[in-house]
């Protein structure tokens, strides 16, 4: 309707957004070297990126990706790419619908090795199609396209179609095995048939690609490769050692930023030996709420998103539309609620509306628990009076708030492989700590 004022908050998710929206609703943190100095885009050591719903994760990691670093650089995305230093390869885990690769009939390890080929081939293909794209006016792919062809089809085995001689031809190609597995995983409940041929070694195409792309294109010769693997937490266990295995035997001219809630990571071990990848030699985390919140600048930042997305919705006037101006005026703006006022609504309504039924949150743990109990990925607890045990530690009541932080601590000791009964009586030492001094401030 012509006229109709439009809420610039309606999109919360970065994953709803456009290409432009994340570049246009883009702000940086004014502290020591901003995002860039936190994320090490150049570095060769894997990061993982951990945060809570909402904290942004995903609009910075797509933010480091091919897609971004074309809008940032549009007059020559090459000089761009020379200019940045690395080649920003975002793909999400969610648009796997990784349940797929699972049960049906098949052991588990057949399905690792076929989520492991398809992984590889779906990760290969972005690899071309950004290659592809950003050397499309380049004079170095008509000069080295036949050759980093020739070179890549080598790296797959029982070659039966004929050899691709562009990187279209073979982007088509990579395109149609993925196909032919999506068919076969598909089906495989229904037909009984799961006939897939894997055809390269685990990881092969992911380092072999852009290692054969620096080599034949000059222009990309000094670039990192940043593999940018985002919703972790989509992914299984069984999942998530590939991940982990990549991230242990990488290889130049490769790097890895992973992001993942926080207690997404459900295992950090790996297929090299079932051994474990380890904080400071295999990857560095960065755990972005907490990196947020403990900088002086927080408040700025937060109020300057604020004023950028009113800003690139026409809601502020000409004197206002330096985003810093905006910024400073939001506290005209906006009454101020007091924080006590906000957990009173909150106990009101958790109490009210679950009085005779079990909290929402407490069913989602129990749900978890009794599954890992039944699949011995629980360390520390082994049966329903573990189960019972462990949540009753994480009750307290009167502030439904104080639970669910509880509930996300325990999820990030499961993350560590803590022994949760242990992890659980500490967390209820603190939570009545916590509760204690709420009672003495009323």
């Amino acid at each position: 309707m012509k006229g109709e004022q439009i809420n610039p908050f309606n999109i919360t998710k970065a994953v709803d957004f456009s290409d432009q929206q994340i570049s246009d609703y883009w702000v940086d943190i004014q502290d020591d070297g901003g995002f860039a100095k936190l994320t090490k885009p150049l570095s060769a050591m894997p990061m993982l990126i951990l945060g809570g719903k909402g904290s942004g994760k995903t609009h910075l990691m797509r933010y480091l990706s091919y897609s971004l670093q074309k809008i940032r650089h549009p007059q020559s995305i090459i000089d761009g790419i020379l200019a940045d230093r690395y080649l920003g390869i975002y793909m999400r885990c969610g648009g796997l619908n990784s349940g797929r690769f699972q049960d049906k009939g098949r052991s588990p390890e057949a399905w690792a090795g076929i989520f492991s080929y398809y992984m590889d081939i779906w990760l290969a293909q972005i690899v071309i199609g950004i290659v592809r794209d950003a050397l499309r006016d380049s004079s170095e792919l008509q000069a080295g396209e036949a050759e980093a062809c020739s070179r890549i089809w080598q790296l797959f085995e029982a070659q039966s179609e004929a050899q691709p001689e562009t990187l279209e031809q073979l982007g088509k190609l990579l395109n149609n095995i993925q196909n032919g597995i999506d068919h076969q995983v598909n089906n495989c409940a229904i037909t009984g048939a799961l006939d897939v041929i894997i055809r390269s070694t685990r990881g092969k195409l992911v380092f072999g690609i852009p290692r054969v792309v620096a080599s034949c294109f000059p222009c990309l010769k000094e670039c990192l490769f940043v593999f940018l693997i985002d919703e972790l937490e989509n992914l299984s266990e069984e999942q998530q050692k590939y991940i982990n295995t990549l991230i242990r035997e990488k290889e130049p001219p490769c790097s890895f930023k992973v992001g993942a809630k926080l207690y997404g990571v459900k295992t950090y071990r790996t297929y090299s030996a079932d051994e474990e990848n380890k904080e400071g030699s295999e990857f560095e985390t960065v755990w972005l709420d907490e990196w947020m919140r403990s900088s002086d600048r927080y408040e700025l930042f937060a109020k300057r998103l604020i004023a950028k997305r009113l800003h690139e919705y026409g809601y502020l006037s000409a004197r206002m539309a330096p985003i810093d101006t905006a910024a400073a005026l939001l506290n005209d703006w906006f009454e101020t609620y007091p924080a006590s006022k906000f957990a009173q609504a909150e106990t009101k309504f958790i109490s009210e509306k679950y009085k005779d039924k079990e909290r929402p949150y407490f069913e989602s743990l129990l749900n978890h628990l009794k599954k890992a109990v039944a699949n011995r990925t629980s360390p520390g607890i082994t049966s329903e009076d573990d189960i019972t045990y462990a949540v009753n530690c994480l009750r307290c009541p009167q502030y439904p708030l104080l639970e669910k932080l509880n509930i996300f601590l325990l999820y990030r000791d499961w993350a560590a492989r803590r022994n949760l009964k242990t992890a659980a009586v500490a967390i209820q030492g603190d939570c009545l700590l916590e509760a204690v001094r709420k009672v003495t401030l009323l």
